[in-house]
């Protein structure tokens, strides 16, 4: 076989590697964002936290970290990232099952207003944590564009790799964000159901 034609080999497997990530990591934001509609509904506080839930949410976190254990080389900030995020999870996960059992495990009997508050704060407090990882994740502003200049074929393989890690870093970011994000809203979401749920219960619902 020629070094031309191995060369064109490497080239195809290498440009089959980065559509391989490509998709994984679409699979891996759409996996987030559907659990997120569905683990997280308007109905957090009728009945405990399912199990079943609680294990498909871990399976996300899990698929999570793998992505970003493969695809944050060079940048250890990423996996201090994912450290807060995962943190934030299961603070988030644990504060619903607490809210569950201490206001609305005991039928007729709605919680007080220090109650109320006491989880309120909880789910403030990793809101808040997701939004300062949010902010670390924001994209920066990419650099202006360079005259192109004629590489060699050593050099260009070398920038096209560059690129490669470039761009996991980037999709490992955006994952990162995506999921701090959804723990964000699910944050919301529990905060509103407290107050929902109440109400629903002083009407018999």
């Amino acid at each position: 076989m020629t070094y031309k034609k191995m060369s064109l080999l490497a080239l195809c497997a290498f440009s089959l590697s980065i559509r391989a990530e490509v998709n994984r990591y679409e699979e891996t934001k759409r996996n987030i964002i559907s659990n997120n509609t569905r683990i997280f509904d308007t109905k957090l506080f009728k009945v405990p936290f399912p199990q079943k839930d609680s294990a498909s949410w871990e399976s996300i976190i899990n698929d999570v970290k793998d992505f970003v254990d493969d695809n944050s080389e060079g940048d250890s900030s990423l996996g201090v990232s994912f450290e807060l995020i995962r943190i934030g999870s299961g603070q988030l996960i644990n504060s619903i099952r607490v809210t569950y059992n201490s206001l609305f495990g005991t039928q007729g009997v709605l919680p007080t207003e220090e109650e109320k508050a006491t989880m309120r704060s909880a789910f403030e407090s990793v809101r808040l944590r997701m939004q300062a990882v949010q902010d670390n994740l924001a994209p920066q502003p990419k650099p202006a564009p360079q005259e192109e200049v004629k590489l060699s074929k050593k050099k260009q393989k070398k920038q096209a790799a560059q690129q490669a890690i470039e761009l996991a870093r980037e999709q490992t970011r955006d994952i990162l964000f995506t999921l701090a994000m959804v723990i964000k809203l699910g944050c919301v979401k529990a905060t509103n159901q407290i107050e929902a749920e109440c109400i629903a219960r002083l009407a018999g619902k």
